[in-house]
């Protein structure tokens, strides 16, 4: 059995952490771990939404996202 090293990316629950981990001969074992409480969450959620809704615009030149009502719509939709 070789050995390998994983980065863990965590993006969920209002945080943004991060772990490096290695197997080596079956033990896993944690090198580091961090994480900022205030990254992530809702700021992360708002901008990954105004992202997809700038590209839907670019690409298909529509303005149906132009009210408060369809982005608070499309939130809900993409988040639950």
């Amino acid at each position: 059995m070789g050995s390998a090293t994983s980065f863990f990316l965590n993006l969920g629950g209002g945080s943004v952490d991060v772990s490096l981990l290695t197997i080596e001969e079956g033990i896993l074992e944690v090198k580091a771990t961090a994480g900022d409480a205030h990254l992530g969450g809702d700021d992360f959620d708002n901008r990954l939404i105004e992202y997809f809704i700038q590209e839907f615009k670019r690409k298909n030149e529509k303005g149906a996202f132009s009210t408060v009502l369809y982005w608070h719509d499309i939130h809900l939709s993409f988040f639950f």
